[in-house]
């Protein structure tokens, strides 16, 4: 999973992941500073790219993880800004 770019971001912003062939599911989870989860987007291809749109979020730092087969992959922070 790589760094979404651009990082602050006021408008969208993209995230590109990759996961093996041999898992089952994968998932992004973006959670806020307090660890609530606040949006979480189903992975349906092993390679890819999810957009996100500013509107869906407060302004603020958040974290977002790719969770595959229910196991936390790896984690990186992002920024919205309004």
């Amino acid at each position: 999973m790589a760094q979404n770019t651009p990082n602050p971001f006021n408008s969208t912003t993209v995230i590109n992941y990759s996961v093996p062939k041999m898992i089952s599911t994968a998932r992004l989870n973006i959670t806020d500073m307090q660890g609530k989860t606040v949006k979480t987007i189903s992975l349906n291809s092993k390679q890819g790219n999810v957009t996100l749109n500013s509107g869906e979020l407060a302004a603020g730092n958040y974290f977002y993880e790719l969770i595959v087969d229910g196991k936390k992959s790896g984690s990186r922070q992002m920024t919205v800004t309004k």
